[in-house]
């Protein structure tokens, strides 16, 4: 079974990137069109009717929810794209059949297409929970480190510290020293699995093997660091720790 399908981002470069991750490597896909404003989506999802739309979320004239109202979707399957996890459950509710997260990863982009053709335009109930880990386990993060950028797997992230204006992000065999501030990793990352344990310490949660009273209530990671935690934040952690493991 050909889908046809429609990319609609604001950033050429995204679009560009994408259909050459689909020319490239999904044969049952038939790109009819592209687009990069509002009028031309509508246009182009309106003469083509596309099996498939790849929608951005964050765009500077409407947001991809916005635009989804708009378009005819009942007449094709959305499947989200975007460098944000955070839209994840307002993506489910508006039907969408997958989402993916910037950089592609291909596995993942021909998993959608499938949920696509299985289902013949329709969505399956979604179970947003499991959609939800999943996102958290599987996203990807750009890091400008200071010779270059690095693209590393978010799960494998220990713990992110400040160091004046700029970050170390610890990983279980490296460290990376970003020119990024821990701030811009908290709101890039935003994820539910790390915490915000104390002013200096960005934590994955999936990390911590022990609550400790010594010396001041503090955490200890996998790889063996030791964390303070804010006196203001100590029944807010083990609330994040209780809902980690229910």
């Amino acid at each position: 079974m050909i889908l046809d399908a429609v990319i609609i981002d604001d950033e050429k470069d995204a679009i560009e990137t994408l259909e050459i991750i689909i020319n490239e490597f999904c044969e049952d896909v038939n790109l009819v069109g592209k687009a990069d404003n509002v009028k031309d989506a509508i246009n182009i999802v309106n003469s083509t009717s596309p099996n498939i739309v790849f929608l951005d979320i964050e765009m500077p004239e409407i947001s991809g929810f916005d635009l989804l109202k708009i378009l005819p979707s009942d007449n094709f399957s959305t499947i989200f794209v975007t460098a944000y996890n955070k839209y994840a459950v307002d993506a489910f509710r508006a039907n969408a059949i997958d989402y993916l997260l910037k950089p592609i990863n291909v596995n993942d982009l021909k998993s959608a297409i499938s949920k696509v053709a299985k289902f013949n335009g329709s969505v399956k109930p979604i179970d947003i929970d499991s959609l939800i880990k999943q996102i958290n386990n599987n996203s990807k993060l750009q890091v400008a480190s200071l010779d270059g950028i690095e693209y590393i797997d978010v799960k494998d992230i220990i713990l992110i510290s400040a160091d004046k204006s700029y970050a170390i992000i610890h990983l279980e065999d490296r460290t990376i020293i970003s020119s990024r501030n821990l701030k811009f990793y908290e709101e890039k990352i935003n994820n539910s699995h790390f915490y915000r344990a104390h002013n200096s310490y960005y934590v994955n949660l999936n990390h911590v093997i022990k609550y400790s009273y010594k010396d001041g209530t503090r955490i200890q990671l996998s790889s063996g660091q030791e964390i303070p935690i804010s006196r203001s934040k100590r029944h807010e952690f083990q609330e994040k720790m209780s809902q980690l493991f229910s």
